[in-house]
């Protein structure tokens, strides 16, 4: 798999994952028990907040600033608006189940769209239908608005608007930074606009949707164009090299930008279970060997002469046991070759020590390989005939592996216990 496949792979698990997890905070009684209920990102309160006020503004169009008296102008009655105990939370302003968001038959037309239009969006180019508010703080606020308005004075040739409740708000959105998925800094975020959230999509709308005080605002800034005062986001030029396309690091050595962003808890997961995957058989042929290891020493202790303590529970996995087989096959090693050097001193004393070159080649070289192996002592080079007479310098570059392997598995252990101080980036906890 190469890299293209590999980040094809990732957007797929990104993607299923973000629908489960938006789904989840959407609908999460359908998921089971929540014990606090999920709040909507500071920008999605922020662009509902932009919409109320259009909204309403929508609808003091159609009226003459005065009611009864042209020469006595009055000020429009107060537009509702949130107050900072509001929850924002859609169920708290629908009488009802809050019902799913249908698509009309109706085509959206972005030229002629009101601020209603902007708010429910569109799907393929047809507008969709939203529940609008029915209850709560909110809507009082509506009903009393809407009676102040009709005693103004209708400008002529408008008649009466409609005077719809607003839509209601979003609902909570995952957090951000399983929200949205950034793979580098070549694009704007205006020019990513169609894969980003939808209270940041609003934002490449319209400017006005932007808040310095939102979750989007850890990205990027507002920036207005001198001139024409043409104003839009962009990163900032202290985070962010427009020529090199290159992320700004901090004095920690850190990205001062958090991309990229190209996973959420469930991708992660997906992710763990794929390798999961692909390491079991390795994992089940490991575990095989080993067991056809542990059965082998038993059988050959036991040919020896040694019974192991409870057979059946023996591993080498286990330290002790490991340990014991050590000594122990050790000990048969050393019998074996004392053994074998007595026999050959035996046939060389019975040929008075005339034994033909060959002959004697061939038990010089055996001598070395036994030799050798009552050096290795904790078996772990594996000495032939071939490489026995280098046993010395085979041992020290052993030992020194296994040193620096004890090395890194202890700093690996130091540098993981540094990051578990460290909160994991866009995998906050549900």
């Amino acid at each position: 798999m190469d890299m293209d496949e590999a980040a094809a792979f990732g957007k797929i698990r990104w993607d299923i994952g973000y629908s489960i997890l938006k789904d989840i905070y959407t609908y999460p009684k359908k998921w089971g028990n929540v014990k606090k209920r999920f709040s909507p990102w500071v920008d999605q309160k922020y662009v509902y907040d932009v919409y109320l006020d259009k909204h309403y503004e929508e609808m003091e169009k159609a009226y003459e600033g005065y009611i009864d008296n042209p020469l006595k102008p009055e000020p429009f009655p107060k537009r509702p608006k949130m107050s900072s105990s509001d929850s924002y939370l859609p169920e708290d302003y629908y009488s009802e189940t809050v019902p799913e968001i249908k698509v009309s038959n109706a085509k959206y037309n972005a030229k002629t769209a009101n601020a209603d239009d902007k708010w429910c969006g569109q799907t393929d180019g047809k507008k969709n239908q939203c529940a609008r508010v029915n209850k709560g703080t909110l809507y009082k606020k509506h009903l009393a608005y809407v009676a102040a308005l009709e005693a103004f004075h209708l400008k002529d040739g408008y008649v009466k608007p409609k005077m719809l409740p607003p839509y209601l708000p979003q609902f909570p959105l995952p957090p951000w930074r399983e929200s949205v998925y950034i793979l580098n800094v070549k694009n704007e975020i205006p020019q990513i606009a169609s894969g980003l959230p939808d209270p940041w999509y609003k934002v490449a709308q319209d400017i006005g949707n932007f808040t310095k005080k939102g979750e989007l605002a850890n990205l990027v800034e507002k920036h207005c164009e001198f001139g024409n005062m043409k104003c839009t986001v962009r990163y900032r030029p202290g985070d962010y090299d427009s020529e090199t396309l290159e992320i700004k690091n901090d004095s920690h050595g850190m990205p001062k930008i958090p991309i990229p962003l190209m996973v959420n808890r469930i991708s992660s997961y997906l992710a763990l279970v794929a390798a999961k995957d692909e390491q079991e058989p390795i994992k089940d042929r490991a575990i095989a060997s080993i067991k056809e290891m542990n059965e082998n020493i038993v059988s050959t202790l036991r040919k020896a002469g040694y019974s192991v303590p409870n057979p059946e529970a023996f591993t080498l996995l286990k330290k002790s046991d490991y340990n014991l087989a050590l000594k122990k096959m050790g000990e048969l090693q050393n019998a074996k070759i004392a053994s074998a050097k007595s026999k050959m001193n035996n046939l060389t004393a019975s040929f008075g020590g005339k034994l033909l070159p060959s002959v004697q080649k061939v038990l010089s070289e055996e001598t070395t390989t036994m030799n050798a192996l009552q050096k290795d002592a904790e078996f772990l080079v594996n000495v032939t005939r071939d490489n026995a007479a280098e046993i010395n310098s085979l041992l020290l570059t052993a030992v020194a592996d296994a040193t620096a392997n004890e090395n890194y598995k202890s700093n690996l252990a130091d540098k993981m216990e540094d990051l578990s101080k460290v909160p994991a980036v866009g995998c906050p906890v549900l």
